[in-house]
Parts: structure tokens; C-alpha cells; sequence
């Protein structure tokens, strides 16, 4: 579900984490709604600053790449919190981002996750 300072509406998400490399990982997000032809797509570099078996929160930038505006990026601030499900491989995750020049737009997205596949 997005959540924003325009109308809600159900989302559906595809996401990509790189290793992380000195707490720090690459990300990639297409996300689409009931409306979307293409994907809207976030791309981002998140550092970890909680990482238990409770709680995981991350914060970073990054790009917000929209179908409507020919994906022309946009920056973000972002941050993201995981709580891992007694169900193996699920979690629920929360992802809270702002356009700092562009009024301070924001969204918040939650979400349950379903890992499908990682490589440790």
C-alpha cells in the first residue's frame, strides 16, 4: 500500500538488494499500480544503522524515476524498516521516502515481504 500527500493506492513491488559491502547495499525497485503501462523505479544506496534478528533499519538517497514525467530523476531521501515474520523468508517492511526539492513530497509504503531467492 502507498501511502502519500496524494490519494492511497495498492502498489505491487519487484526489489533487488546488492551485498552489502561495508554495511551498505545497492538497491533497485520497480513498483507498479492498477494504472501503470511501466514501472516506476527507485534506485538507491541504503546504509544499515540497526541490523538484529528483531529489526532491521536502513537510510540513504537516491533516484525516483517516474513514468509520467518520461523518467526524469528525481533525488530522495529514504529509509526502510524490516521486521522479520515468525514465517521463514518474510518479513513486514515499511519504506518512508521524501523529494527534498520538490516541496518535501513524501510517501511511505508498507508492505509484506516474501524473500524468494539470496546468496550468502
Amino acid at each position: 500500500m502507498l501511502l502519500s500527500d496524494r490519494p492511497s493506492e495498492p502498489t505491487y513491488n519487484i526489489h533487488f538488494d546488492s551485498p552489502p559491502f561495508y554495511k551498505t547495499r545497492a538497491e533497485l525497485t520497480l513498483s507498479w499500480n492498477d494504472q501503470s503501462g511501466k514501472p516506476t523505479i527507485i534506485t538507491e544506496a541504503e546504509r544499515s544503522l540497526i541490523d538484529s534478528r528483531h529489526l532491521a533499519l536502513d537510510a540513504g538517497a537516491g533516484l525516483l524515476w517516474l513514468e509520467f514525467n518520461d523518467y526524469h530523476p528525481y533525488p530522495i531521501l529514504i529509509s526502510t524498516a524490516v521486521v522479520p515474520l515468525p514465517v521463514p523468508r518474510t518479513a513486514i517492511v515499511a519504506v518512508g521516502s521524501t523529494q527534498p526539492w520538490q516541496d518535501w513530497e513524501w510517501s511511505l509504503v508498507l508492505k509484506a515481504s516474501f524473500m524468494i531467492w539470496a546468496k550468502h
